[in-house]
């Protein structure tokens, strides 16, 4: 009976993502003016519960300000700003890859007034100028920008990751300071390491869902069915017809 219910509830809409919500993945025109283009890919950035939390100043010409929305941090599940640091990163990383499509490098000066050291603030994160440059290459990756979604199925730990991704992923990285590896599928030696790795997470989401003040942070940015989808723009998406329905009636 309920799963009859839940497909006629679904027909009735609601329980999706309004096209005018993820329009920021329609294609944007190249003859758009250079910083508002690569913008218009930066922000496709994943980041911290889907915060967004970027503030981009073009009041100088010819550059870009990138500042902190401090109205979007996250102070009990993000306490020390890491997240969402490593998130205005990312917003970097693909308006630096966007620039080589148009042919242009991004020049970016991290920290011009120095970083925040105790708590995050609205200091500039960085200043970037778009320089002209003939012999820049297309970044391989640009064609897969507006492709990125973030994958919340659960994981097959039966399958291997391929041995051909893993080598791909490392010649990736081979001229950054990361180090790089997989943990779990190759020797048993392995299965330590694997184990101490599923502990860390286990600990970490244990103790998110019994602290009050991280778990209601988290839960202020749930946002239920296409209403609030569309009228947030932001957070963590729930489109599931039995969630919406018992937000819907107060539960």
């Amino acid at each position: 009976m309920f799963g009859a219910s839940a497909s006629v509830l679904s027909s009735c809409g609601g329980f999706g993502i309004p096209q005018s919500a993820v329009s920021a993945w329609t294609p944007i025109s190249p003859e758009m003016e250079l910083r508002r283009w690569v913008l218009s890919h930066a922000l496709l950035a994943p980041n911290p519960h889907n915060m967004q939390p970027w503030l981009a100043d073009l009041g100088v010409a010819g550059e870009i300000t990138l500042r902190l929305d401090t109205t979007r941090l996250l102070p009990e599940t993000d306490p020390f700003g890491r997240q969402i640091v490593i998130g205005c990163g990312a917003f970097l990383e693909i308006l630096s890859i966007a620039a080589t499509a148009r042919g242009h490098r991004a020049e970016i000066a991290l920290f011009p007034s120095g970083a925040a050291m105790r708590e995050l603030d609205d200091r500039v994160v960085a200043r970037i100028r778009l320089i002209a440059d003939a012999g820049v290459p297309q970044d391989l990756l640009f064609t897969a920008v507006r492709n990125r979604r973030t994958d919340r199925r659960a994981y097959d730990d039966a399958r291997p990751v391929a041995a051909a991704d893993v080598a791909t992923l490392s010649a990736a990285l081979q001229k950054l300071p990361i180090q790089f590896g997989v943990v779990g599928q190759r020797e048993a030696a392995d299965d330590a390491q694997l184990r101490a790795v599923r502990m860390v997470a286990s600990n970490a989401w244990a103790i998110e869902l019994t602290t009050e003040r991280r778990m209601m942070e988290t839960m202020r940015v749930l946002r239920f069915g296409s209403g609030e989808i569309d009228k947030h723009r932001d957070g963590l998406v729930i489109t599931s017809p039995m969630l919406v329905t018992m937000s819907d009636l107060g539960y």
